[in-house]
C-alpha cells in the first residue's frame, strides 16, 4: 500500500477502505504479505520510494493500492523502468486517465 501519512485521515481512509474490500471480495487475501510504504508526496518521490521496494522485494506479482492517482502513475513507471510491469497491477484514485498507447 503506497500511503501518504501527511495528508491526515481522508486518505488514510482509502487504503483501510481499498484493504476491507480486497478482504471481503478475497477471503484469501487476509494471509497475503502487504508493505505499508510512504509515498511522501509527489511523483519523484514515489518513484523513488517504489524503486528501493523493489531493488529489495522478491519477484512476484504485485497489488499497488494508491491514496490518489499521481501516486499510482508514478509506481507503474518504477515497475516499467525494471521491466516488471506485466507483475503489477495499480490501483489509484481521483480518476486521472492515462492512454495506454
Amino acid at each position: 500500500m503506497l500511503e501518504l501519512p501527511i495528508a491526515g485521515s481522508l486518505l488514510e481512509l482509502r487504503i483501510t477502505g481499498l484493504m476491507d474490500g480486497l478482504r471481503a471480495e478475497l477471503p484469501g487475501a487476509a494471509s497475503i504479505p502487504v508493505a505499508h510504504l510512504n509515498g511522501r508526496g509527489d511523483s519523484e518521490q514515489v518513484l523513488e520510494v517504489i524503486r528501493q521496494y523493489l531493488r529489495r522485494a522478491p519477484a512476484h506479482r504485485t497489488l499497488i493500492g494508491c491514496v490518489n492517482d499521481i501516486c499510482a502513475l508514478a509506481a507503474l513507471r518504477a515497475f516499467e523502468e525494471v521491466g516488471a510491469s506485466e507483475r503489477c497491477a495499480v490501483v489509484g484514485q481521483n480518476a486521472v486517465w492515462r492512454d495506454a498507447r
